[in-house]
């Protein structure tokens, strides 16, 4: 009993009644008392809510999901869905200060990320056996644009232009199905389960320098032995 009373969590318990005078369906032999432990019961039902976040940057951003379940005691199953999608842009200038001229290159960045998330789980209790799973399924798209200019002060090159796209899609597919026994009242059991996992990533680039020049060296090389 010390040991059950341990391993109970406490989220699980509804009230502890202390029962000096026990009636007759209680067996209170050499007892002052008894300790009644009386635990929540299961929810049975629907329940489910859902929510947003809404951000406003240079670009507008949004998250939703929701979150259902349904019970009927000994059956319960759970599926939880999250997107999200957002941009990203970045502009950076840079000067590279030389003794004869100065080199300018102005860069920007935009980055879109969607993101899907899901997870459904679900069990069901037979006597002390209970089966069930778990799994997800999350997927992300990345795309990204990046483009820049290369300036000389002294216009001894000519201006280089340059792009590049990137496309990352990027997938996880994982089902853990489970067997359980309870295998006495105070918290032992014996769990079998199998994990499957499924990865996926696939990154495509561009990159263009239809612009681009070849630079050449300018000066005078010593050698010295």
């Amino acid at each position: 009993m010390d040991m059950y009373l341990r391993t109970l969590p406490s989220e699980n318990i509804s009230k502890i009644e202390l029962i000096t005078n026990p009636s007759a369906r209680f067996d209170a032999a050499g007892n002052s008392g008894v300790l009644n432990i009386i635990l929540k019961s299961k929810p049975v039902g629907f329940d489910g809510k859902i929510h947003t976040f809404l951000t406003q940057r240079t670009h507008f951003a949004a998250e939703e999901g929701a979150d259902l379940s349904f019970s009927s005691g000994n059956f319960s199953v759970e599926y939880k869905v999250d997107n999200s999608n957002e941009k990203r842009p970045q502009k950076m200038k840079s000067s590279y200060i030389y003794p004869t001229y100065t080199r300018v290159t102005n860069d920007y960045t935009l980055n879109r990320y969607d993101i899907l998330s899901q997870n459904l789980n679900s069990s069901y209790q037979i006597g002390h056996v209970k089966i069930g799973f778990f799994s997800t399924l999350n997927r992300s798209r990345n795309k990204g644009f990046h483009k820049g200019e290369m300036n000389f002060s002294d216009g001894s090159y000519p201006s280089n232009t340059y792009s590049e796209q990137t496309h990352d899609k990027y997938r996880l597919e994982t089902i853990s199905p489970y067997v359980e026994w309870k295998l006495d009242s105070i918290g032992k059991k014996l769990t079998l389960n199998y994990n499957y996992i499924h990865l996926s990533d696939d990154v495509n680039q561009v990159y263009d320098s239809g612009s681009a020049h070849l630079f050449r060296a300018v000066g005078t090389i010593t050698a010295m032995w």
